[in-house]
């Protein structure tokens, strides 16, 4: 018998468990009930400890990995909006093609004629399963603000110039954009903007 120390798919919970329970630690993930007053969850094994036990396991089922876990078990994220933490609650975990935990997603519903739309940042794992919603859902995102990030054409044009002190010095120039039939902005890294930074405006 050994201790193991596991965490949460969510990074927010740890606990140091033995693998007394057959069939034993044999898996990476597993949706875990414990015997005491902590939430089922799923769990990573993250390595063998000699620390002392600080939950017991009631019952466990081994994944390959997190995401699985969480949508075998049909359970829900709580998400947060990453600008007014006021709003905020759970989605299904269905409607993810990763582990969403560590970026941001843009959802979007219309009542009426008005469109709303929130940043939303996953938080945690909720052992409850949530009805599915009218709206769009779209990410990840990397930030807050879910700002898409442009695409970009061609390969990197850089430009050799003479600074002030007579040395040559290669900069990047301003490339111009534009945008595709999706609506994404597409920068062209082999053009370069006449004018300037405000092309021929300025």
């Amino acid at each position: 018998m050994a201790n193991y120390l596991i965490r949460s798919c969510d990074e927010n919970y740890e606990y140091v468990v033995d693998d007394s329970i057959e069939p034993g630690l044999t898996a990476n993930t597993y949706s875990i009930v414990f015997t005491g007053e902590s939430s089922q969850s799923c769990f990573n094994v993250v390595s063998g400890t000699t620390d002392p036990i600080t939950e017991g396991i009631n019952s466990l089922t081994g994944y390959s990995n997190c995401l699985e876990c969480l949508q075998q078990n049909d359970f829900s994220i709580f998400a947060v909006d990453c600008i007014n933490p006021e709003i905020s609650g759970p989605l299904s975990s269905q409607y993810f093609n990763e582990l969403p935990f560590g970026n941001f997603y843009k959802f979007c519903f219309s009542e009426s004629e008005l469109t709303e739309c929130s940043c939303l940042e996953m938080v945690e794992i909720l052992p409850v399963s949530t009805p599915p919603f009218f709206g769009t859902f779209t990410g990840p995102f990397t930030e807050c603000g879910c700002n898409e990030q442009p695409i970009s054409a061609g390969t990197e044009y850089n430009v050799c110039v003479i600074d002030c002190s007579g040395n040559t010095v290669s900069i990047t120039p301003p490339h111009p954009t534009w945008t595709n039939q999706q609506g994404r902005a597409v920068v062209l890294l082999d053009a370069i903007v006449l004018g300037g930074m405000n092309g021929l405006n300025s």
